[in-house]
């Protein structure tokens, strides 16, 4: 069992080391860290949610090559499965070019 005096020594530590690195990159700068961080966690969480609704429903993940093949070809539903939405719609609205 930690008993107290481990605990106090242990969160001194932990202060200091916090208490550093403030110092180090300013508290401005550990502000937009923290919250940079918190961004990635949420983006993470989301593109998470994402990819395993898309698995679930069998739909593939976008693929570059595969992308770029199916538009060469034409191929427009491959293309849809292959392509990020965003750039297949600007792809459709720029006439399908098999670029």
């Amino acid at each position: 069992m930690i008993n107290q005096r481990t605990l106090v020594i242990a969160a001194a530590g932990v202060g200091a080391a916090v208490l550093l690195y403030v110092v180090t990159r300013g508290a401005k700068n550990v502000g937009q860290d923290i919250g940079s961080g918190a961004i990635d966690l949420a983006d993470g969480v989301v593109k998470g949610a994402v990819t395993s609704a898309g698995s679930i429903l069998g739909i593939p993940l976008t693929d570059a090559e595969k992308a770029a093949k199916a538009r060469k070809e034409g191929d427009v539903w491959a293309a849809s499965e292959y392509m990020p939405a965003v750039d297949f719609i600007k792809w459709l609205a720029a006439g399908m070019p098999k670029n």
